[in-house]
């Protein structure tokens, strides 16, 4: 698993404790089709060349999310312009468990998972 952010990325909906786990040749813990999608040393060169913002850009260091801070204004601006909401509107929240330290966790005492992001 790839740590980015604090965050956990897991590859799919299948999670594995390493990343090399998911190229494994065995039938008993392999991950069908991966193989035929990408290989270990391709994916491992996408996740240390592929970047969201510029060297040139002024980064403010206090925004925890800076190094995605334009993937995520691309995409509220298009989601904004896509989508009108009608007249009934209902907004859900929950919580996504996490055990590291991070700036955007929050506590929320009434909820089973106390300390974690909301979303």
């Amino acid at each position: 698993m790839k740590a980015f952010l604090g965050l956990t990325l897991y590859m799919g909906i299948i999670h594995k404790p390493k990343i090399d786990d998911y190229w494994t040749k065995s039938s008993l813990f392999g991950t069908p089709g991966i193989v035929q999608i990408m290989s270990n040393d391709h994916y491992r060169q996408l996740l240390r060349n592929v970047c969201f913002y510029s060297s040139n850009d002024i980064l403010n260091l206090d925004d925890p999310i800076y190094k995605i801070r334009s993937l995520v204004s691309q995409i509220v601006f298009v989601s904004q312009k896509l989508y009108s909401p009608g007249q009934f509107l209902t907004i859900d929240e929950g919580m996504i468990k996490f055990n590291g330290r991070r700036k955007l966790k929050v506590y929320m005492p009434l909820k089973s998972i106390k300390f974690d992001f909301k979303v």
